[in-house]
Formats: structure tokens, sequence, C-alpha cells
């Protein structure tokens, strides 16, 4: 097929405007221009095997349904072709790079990583909202598009293994890294290996598992394919930290330890054999919300993580955290080892001016922070006088700090 070919559509002329840039199972990719506004896209053209009433249904059902109205971040079919013997559709232009690409770079933050994942999750409960499977989840599916101050967004695109209640069934089954434990018993058994909504969340956590950890989760028990379909059906998270994960760290990504309790959990699930265990989108878009504000750097190494309440010691380098103590003139020390440590007047020496519950002191990672309840309040010395905190607010604080509980002075200080 030549550049300049042009297809007549009931909703506006496509003209491609270069050879084939790509080419799958199912048909090659072009880039093409709609005529009547000159917008860029991709058209498909489907392989004369896949030329079938079954396949204008699906393709007719992708464009009336306007997809990317409903989220962003799916870019759908919105022109059908069907004419001069050639089957496919048109899809507008989205920027950037195939995140494929990106993760073998290892080119991706964790904070970056995290936004992908949030916004993908976002477009998986999108579709599911209308009972609807993308069928084919994985790296070269998505296209990340990054902006000046380091935001990226992801494209999803290639619907066209979709699965919907009334719709003719998809004629592929997915990509083989991918396939839930359940489709790859049914091939072993040759049995249909369809995609729906439940094998669409065991992807989503195959698929966060490497935007997160830059590994995919079966990393480390792949030396065969034997070994690899085992360690896909076995319906366990190997890389889990609690259950001797951590011997795999070092075939490459991150120790799945930076991860804290609540994406680990998470990961064991989605890794299930129960299906109906798998957590879904709006699950996802939770933790990964919470965790996307809970992303903190070893002090030491530099390794960003996200935070753990029960863990005060680095999942890259293993150092401990600093660990502070008050210590008042009288040389009184109060160790703050914990992750919530109250101090009042009996702790202090009882100070009348210093309430009974007056500071907490919580741990979060290699961050310790005040937050202030006294009646009488608590400052901080700034170097030049003191600075009055926002009560009920959490403030960070160092070794060095001076604080003052009403009238009574501590200092703060690393413990050795």
């Amino acid at each position: 097929m030549t550049p300049s070919k042009r297809f007549v559509t009931t909703t506006g002329d496509i003209v491609l405007t270069t050879n084939a840039r790509a080419s799958g199972g199912q048909g090659d990719i072009f880039e093409a221009m709609l005529q009547d506004d000159r917008t860029i896209g991709m058209v498909k053209l489907f392989k004369n095997q896949f030329h079938s009433e079954s396949t204008r249904s699906r393709i007719r059902y992708l464009v009336n349904l306007k997809l990317y109205e409903s989220c962003s971040v799916i870019c759908s079919p919105t022109h059908m072709i069907d004419s001069d013997g050639y089957l496919g559709h048109y899809t507008p232009y989205v920027p950037g790079h195939l995140l494929e690409s990106i993760l073998e770079q290892g080119d991706i933050t964790l904070i970056q990583a995290l936004q992908l994942s949030l916004a993908v999750a976002r477009a998986i409960e999108a579709l599911h909202g209308k009972q609807i499977a993308h069928g084919d989840l994985h790296p070269e599916n998505i296209i990340v598009e990054s902006s000046d101050n380091d935001v990226v967004k992801p494209h999803l695109i290639d619907l066209d293994n979709f699965s919907a209640p009334g719709q003719p069934l998809p004629d592929m089954v997915g990509q083989s890294l991918y396939l839930s434990p359940e489709q790859r018993t049914a091939i072993a058994q040759n049995k249909p290996a369809l995609p729906d909504i439940y094998t669409d969340l065991f992807e989503l956590g195959v698929l966060i598992h490497e935007m997160i950890l830059l590994k995919h989760p079966a990393t480390g028990a792949d030396g065969d394919e034997q070994s690899f379909n085992h360690a896909m059906r076995e319906g366990r998270w190997i890389h889990d930290p609690k259950n001797g994960g951590t011997l795999l760290d070092n075939f490459g990504g991150y120790p799945a330890a930076i991860l804290g309790p609540e994406l680990s959990c998470l990961f064991r699930r989605s890794m299930g054999l129960d299906k109906f265990s798998r957590p879904t989108g709006s699950e996802w878009i939770a933790h990964l919300q919470t965790a996307l504000n809970s992303v903190h750097t070893c002090p030491d190494c530099n390794g960003p993580f996200v935070f753990d309440p029960t863990s005060y010691k680095c999942p890259y380098c293993h150092k401990d955290f600093p660990t502070l103590l008050l210590q008042t003139r009288a040389g009184k020390k109060v160790i703050l080892n914990r992750a919530a440590v109250a101090v009042g007047r009996e702790l202090l020496n009882g100070d009348l001016t210093v309430s009974a519950r007056h500071a907490i002191f919580r741990r979060r990672g290699p961050l310790t922070y005040i937050e202030s309840r006294g009646s009488n309040g608590t400052s901080i010395w700034d170097g030049n006088t003191w600075v009055l905190l926002p009560q009920h607010c959490l403030v960070v604080i160092k070794d060095g700090d001076r604080l003052r509980f009403g009238d009574f002075e501590v200092q703060l200080k690393e413990c050795k």
C-alpha cells in the first residue's frame, strides 16, 4: 500500500501519509490524516483473514462507544474503514514513547511509575465500569507522554482484543508474558482462553509490578519456559518480601520492600489463583494515590521508597534510619523510637505550662514529625526567635532543633 491512499467513511475521508509503520499479527499500522480538519492519526488495516462480520461489529462497537470521552487515557478508534476491500479503523495520534522502551531503559522515577500506574488503573476502572475488558494489557500497548516538569501521562492503545457482553469474541487472547493462571491452564488443556475483566486485573497487577519495580513478577524464576509458566500459574507472588522474595532482588529492578505493606498486599492478591480476590482498578487507585503522597528517600543512599510504618530501615542499603531523642537541660532523655511517642507534663518534670499530652512525635521512614497539641503551644527556635508551631499539624524536625513546650525547653539529638 502506498501513501496518499484515500478511504471514504461516513464520518470523513482518511488519507494515508506513510507506508506501513508497523506490522502485527492482525494487521498493519499506517500514519494517516483526517481530510476535513487535517488531524494526524494512525490507521490499522486488518489482514484478509480477519475480514469478517465479527471484526466489523467489534470495530463499530468501539467507534460508537467513544471511550475517550469517559477517560482521556483511553485512546480508542474514532472512524471505521470498510471500503475497497479494506477493513480497519482510524485513531487520533498521541505523542510519546512506548512504555516498553522506557521500562527497558529504566528511564523512570518511582514518582513517575506511581503516576503512570494510577492513570492506567483509572483507565481500566473506566473500561470495567462499562463491562469491557481490554484483553491485551502490556507495555507495548501504552504510549507515555512526558512534560517539561517530569509529569508523565499514559495513553492506553490497541483495544482490538477487547471483550464485552453481546460482542463477538476476540481473535487473540493476549500477550504470553501477561496471561493469567486460568488462561495458561486453559491453553495447556486446549480449551478457550478468552480474556475477561478478571484476566485484565491479573494483567494490571503484572503491568504495575513492571512499572514500579522495573521487573516482571516472574523475574528470577524464568530460566526456561517451563519455569516461567510455573511461576505465573502458581498463584503466589514470588517477590513477596514476607516469603523470602528478597532472595530474588539480585535479578534486577528495585527490591519489592520499597512498596510498603499496602501495595504489597495488593500484589499478593493480584498474583493469586482466586480471580475474584484480585484488586480492582478502584482499589489500586486508592492505594496508589496514598503511595504517591508517601514517597521518601533514604538519607544515606538516596533510594526512593514508599513509607512503611513498621520499618525504620532502608530497603536498599539496609541502614537504620536516624532515631531522635529529646534531651532536657537537666539531662533527661526521651527516645523517639516508635511510630508515635506522646510527651507531656509527666515526662517533662511536671512543668505546669506543659499539657498532660502536649505533643506527639511521629516517625515516617527517615523523617520524624512533631504534632503540637498543648494548650500553651509548642515553639521551635529558628536561629533568631521562637516560632509558634500550628496546632494539630505535622512539622518535620531534625537533629539539633530546639523546642519549647509552654515554658519548658528541650533539644533534639540523634541517637548514636
